[in-house]
């Protein structure tokens, strides 16, 4: 497969987590009230570094510990995936596949800014 695409998926990736961050940060007393919200953030995450193949602890940086402290840990952005392992294209089609699927169940619908973040960047990369 060609780098570029590599590259590609790598930045996706990583703007959804970015978006994830950004979330987080803005909105700290929704996830302390919304566990259902905080579940569907955790699968998310879980499936994006399972499929890159990094290993991230998204419960504890979930968790309402680190969300409370005044250094709150954000989700670790993935600098060289590739390094690590050859990303496939049919099975980064099924992670997108099933992100979308988390983010249109109607749970996701109790906060539409979060969904609209991960959509804006789907749709910036033309998933």
């Amino acid at each position: 497969m060609d780098s570029r695409h590599e590259s590609l998926k790598e930045g996706c990736l990583n703007h959804l987590i970015m978006a994830i961050n950004d979330y987080m940060t803005d909105n700290i007393d929704a996830l302390m009230e919304d566990s259902i919200l905080l579940e569907e953030m955790i699968e998310i995450c879980n499936r994006i570094y399972l499929y890159l193949g990094v290993k991230v602890d998204t419960e504890n940086i979930l968790s309402k510990h680190n969300l409370l402290s005044t250094d709150v840990v954000l989700f670790p952005y993935v600098p060289d995936p590739e390094g690590n392992k050859i990303l496939n294209d049919a099975d980064f089609k099924k992670l997108i596949a099933g992100i979308k699927k988390i983010i249109s169940e109607p749970t996701m619908h109790a906060d539409g800014v979060l969904r609209n973040k991960i959509l804006h960047v789907m749709d910036e990369y033309e998933l």
